[in-house]
């Protein structure tokens, strides 16, 4: 290992000993590589080289000049199998993707349709349900009681987390 690894070692240790918000602040992704790079005894110029990015583009990350989000596929994709993770992971770790991106938004008034359409295959509540043409003359507020009776009724919530995503 050369000397000038074991300053720059000896550099990004300190400044962690000093300010233990530099952690905080860096990227997850980042953070894990550095980490790991500790572990196997690694200084920062042979973990950019393994990663396939310059000593001084990892400085930049690590000092949030570059913000990791807008890291090149290439780049993460030499973050994740360095780390041994998968590419999807290391998006995430690298706030390219957020957890949120995974979910599909559903409208309170399209999951009352499909509750609608839940309801008048139910044998308990077929018979209680309106005709499709008193549903369409019933206003949302109205329909939204009716469907949330039914949840009620049935023990179910998909219609009663819409309402609350959507005021949120």
């Amino acid at each position: 290992m050369n000397p000038s690894a074991n300053f720059y070692r000896k550099d990004v240790a300190q400044s962690k000993e000093k300010n233990k918000s530099t952690t905080r602040n860096m990227n997850t992704l980042l953070s894990l590589a550095i980490n790991e790079a500790y572990r196997r005894n690694q200084s920062l110029n042979e973990l950019s080289a393994d990663i396939g990015i310059s000593y001084v583009y990892l400085m930049a990350l690590a000092r949030g000049e570059r913000p990791a989000s807008t890291m090149k596929r290439r780049v993460i994709d030499g973050f994740a199998k360095y780390l041994s993770i998968s590419v999807a992971q290391a998006c995430l770790f690298s706030g390219a993707l957020k957890p949120s991106d995974f979910l599909v938004e559903v409208s309170a008034s399209t999951k009352l349709d499909a509750l609608f359409t839940r309801m008048r295959t139910d044998n308990e509540w077929n018979a209680l349900m309106p005709t499709e043409s008193e549903i369409n003359c019933l206003s949302q507020d109205t329909k939204t009681f009716i469907g949330l009776l039914y949840e009620k009724a049935s023990q179910t919530s998909s219609l009663v987390s819409a309402l609350r995503y959507e005021a949120e």
